[in-house]
């Protein structure tokens, strides 16, 4: 049951980006591919929900969370957009930035959204898979030194 806690712990904290869902999994000892599994999981299910929950919510969103990085950023993503495409966006975007914020900026550039969300979550899967096995041999090292 205990183990369970710490699965749904990781799931939520990376619901809200996947960095605190790494972070979470290896701070409570989850194994790397557990921690992986549910950290994408959540950041995937809360990206699902944005994205179909409708314009008033996202508009919400967009207020709330990202509406002056978006207009800070949204010449060089429009930029970068034309040059590389929504495959770039949907892949790179989501790791450097956040899922939360790339999907609110994907969304606002993007005409073809299908196509977005599935690269979207192909970016959200490569991204917390990579970060767990990269981190989690680093932080055991880090306690190995102390």
């Amino acid at each position: 049951m205990e183990e369970l806690a710490k699965i749904f712990a990781v799931y939520i904290s990376g619901a809200a980006g996947f960095y605190k869902g790494v972070a979470m999994g290896i701070a409570v000892g989850l194994s790397p591919i557990l921690t992986a599994i549910s950290t994408s999981l959540g950041s995937i299910s809360f990206t699902i929900i944005l994205f179909f929950a409708g314009d008033k919510f996202r508009n919400w969103m967009m207020n709330r969370f990202g509406k002056n990085k978006l207009e800070n950023n949204k010449k060089k993503f429009t930029r970068w957009m034309d040059k590389y495409g929504v495959a770039a966006l949907g892949l790179m975007v989501s790791g450097l930035i956040g899922p939360i914020l790339a999907l609110l900026i994907g969304l606002a550039l993007v005409n073809d959204r299908r196509k977005f969300l599935f690269y979207m979550i192909t970016g959200i899967l490569l991204w917390t898979f990579s970060l767990t096995y990269l981190a989690d041999p680093l932080v055991q090292w880090v306690k190995q030194l102390f």
